[in-house]
């Protein structure tokens, strides 16, 4: 009763961060780990995946309806031009896996030339050191695939995720998205192995509903640099 109690408690603070922030992605997180936690337990039936599938699909379109920009006033025409959009708006996400985002990136640098030759690669390491310390320190890929493609001018908010393949090609050229997806197929199949390996622990099978499960997503929509970090 007492884990009942938390889980009860812990959930509707998640729900109501999550609707406050307008955070689509983590209300598909909650569910989807929830579904995974109750596989490991052969307990994840037929009417569970239908009744959390709908919940999903009617708070995803609720939230999408009711977004707006808050500098202009509510309106019923806003409203109806989101639901307009509702299915684009669902289906497209700057950190999933875009391919016209993937071809804006390729069109980019094979006209400018500009290739980073494991600039990006780096950042791995570079993004640790504070930048009190290393005032000029480059910015992470996000925000300069938004800068560079997208002509975005603020931090942050402009940022645009380009994926690993983008971010390899950036790098690498051609070779870097064979070499992205050689390495993202290597690790994840280490992380289904160390499930396998660990399926009798309850921290790994909850760290893996969580955080692992999204490695796929993580990797491939956001970048290796930004997903590490």
């Amino acid at each position: 009763k007492i884990f009942l109690f938390l889980f009860f408690i812990s959930s509707s603070i998640y729900f109501f961060y999550a609707i406050f922030t307008s955070s689509r992605g983590l209300i598909l997180v909650f569910f989807v780990g929830y579904f995974a936690i109750q596989s490991f337990y052969n307990k994840l039936t037929t009417s569970k995946m239908i009744i959390g599938f709908s919940a999903i699909v009617f708070i995803g379109v609720v939230m999408t309806l009711i977004r707006i920009d808050y500098a202009n006033e509510f309106s019923f025409g806003q409203i109806t031009d989101n639901f307009i959009k509702a299915i684009s708006y669902i289906v497209v996400n700057n950190g999933g896996i875009d391919i016209p985002k993937l071809q804006h990136l390729i069109e980019y640098v094979q006209r400018e030339g500009d290739y980073r030759f494991g600039g990006f690669i780096s950042n791995i390491v570079l993004l640790f050191i504070p930048r009190a310390i290393w005032t000029d320190k480059p910015v992470n890929i996000d925000t300069e695939f938004g800068f560079k493609v997208y002509d975005g001018i603020s931090y942050g908010s402009g940022a645009v995720p380009p994926g690993i393949y983008g971010e390899f090609f950036w790098d690498f050229s051609w070779p870097g998205i064979v070499i992205s997806a050689i390495l993202v197929g290597i690790f994840l199949g280490y992380a289904d192995k160390f499930l396998r390996n660990n399926y009798d622990s309850v921290f790994v099978k909850v760290c893996y509903s969580i955080s692992i499960l999204w490695s796929g997503m993580g990797i491939i929509g956001s970048g290796a640099a930004s997903y590490f970090m």
